[in-house]
């Protein structure tokens, strides 16, 4: 399994508009092969950034899926000022998968 972990920074009163924009993106997800799972996460003290965690059946999965997608480059309305990724590949695991 291959793990994206992504932390997103959002533009100044961007915050709202970033949460909607990574719900639908997981969504746009959901429809391609190999996709398994996707968590928004944020602190509890409030969203000051917004990290995803991503699962995919391979890397070869998740990279079919971005090449079918429009670059971040290139979106005018991008809500992030930036993003940080780490990919991962899952070795071991314990419990039940995510319902």
């Amino acid at each position: 399994m291959f793990i994206r972990i992504v932390h997103h920074w959002a533009k100044p009163g961007q915050t709202e508009t970033g949460q909607c924009f990574i719900d639908a993106n997981g969504d746009k997800m959901a429809g391609y092969p190999g996709f398994r799972y996707r968590y928004r996460l944020e602190p509890p003290e409030g969203p000051t950034f917004i990290t995803t965690l991503t699962a995919w059946d391979s890397e070869e999965a998740y990279q079919n899926y971005r090449s079918a997608q429009t670059p971040y480059s290139q979106m005018p309305d991008y809500p992030f000022e930036r993003t940080e990724a780490k990919e991962l590949f899952v070795k071991s695991s314990s419990g039940a998968p995510p319902a």
